[in-house]
């Protein structure tokens, strides 16, 4: 059922996507991560809502992307969102948790804002590792721990589990019309399942699958890093951290 209300989530947030919040939504992602060579490498993006990063990765020159999304609609947001290289991209709904990909078949995987939504978020990693080829790159993005931003966040979520979504909806769509704006609010205050880490928790998961050159992306301007005021506000910040498996 969490899965299902998931999918029913991001399927109605990126079904609102318009050109000019699908290219937001690509600036933001170079935001958060600064892509690594994958010219020529066969590439996966998972649960990545209409496709922005997958556009990044073709953009960077590779060979070809799968996208694995659990909501019906999101998988054809992103072969809408995609077309121009729709020859080398291979779309499958599926969830992060059951990949059905054989081990080592990616020379780069990624997932941005996923594992944290699921019941079990490190069998999600784990996944992400099995089908990453030795030497090859995989990288997530998970929500950090502490800081004020968080903790309003989560009272606003016990305040808005009280309302119905439809209702919040139309309130935050009359607020804000860029979709990605709604899209940020309404994932923050619906997605049925929010875990938080330390940057150490995240490394150990690394560790344990044996990846090595462990290293943080620290791009984005919203968290300055070290900085008192920022780690009092965002706490441990937005955690995007990629490994290369042995």
């Amino acid at each position: 059922m969490t899965r299902k209300q998931t999918a029913v989530l991001y399927d109605d947030l990126f079904d609102r996507f318009d050109e000019g919040a699908f290219a937001f939504a690509v600036k933001e992602s170079e935001r958060y991560y600064a892509l690594p060579d994958v010219r020529g490498k066969r590439c996966l993006d998972v649960e990545g809502g209409a496709g922005a990063f997958i556009s990044r990765l073709f953009q960077a020159g590779a060979l070809e992307v799968h996208g694995v999304d659990i909501g019906e609609k999101n998988c054809v947001s992103v072969l809408h969102w995609n077309k121009p290289w729709k020859d080398r991209l291979v779309v499958k709904q599926g969830s992060v948790e059951s990949l059905e990909y054989p081990d080592g078949f990616f020379d780069f995987v990624h997932s941005g804002g996923v594992v944290h939504h699921l019941v079990q978020p490190e069998q999600g990693f784990e996944e992400l590792a099995r089908v990453t080829k030795p030497g090859g790159l995989t990288v997530i993005g998970v929500y950090g721990r502490g800081g004020l931003m968080p903790f309003t966040i989560s009272v606003l979520r016990r305040i808005a589990s009280l309302l119905p979504y439809s209702l919040v909806s139309r309130v935050v769509s009359w607020f804000f019309s860029n979709p990605y704006s709604q899209y940020l609010v309404l994932d923050f205050l619906y997605v049925p399942i929010v875990h938080r880490y330390r940057e150490e928790d995240i490394r150990r998961w690394y560790e344990d699958a044996g990846y090595t050159d462990i290293t943080r992306s620290r791009l984005h301007a919203r968290y300055t890093y070290g900085s008192l005021s920022a780690h009092l506000f965002h706490g441990e910040g937005y955690i995007t951290l990629q490994g290369r498996k042995r």
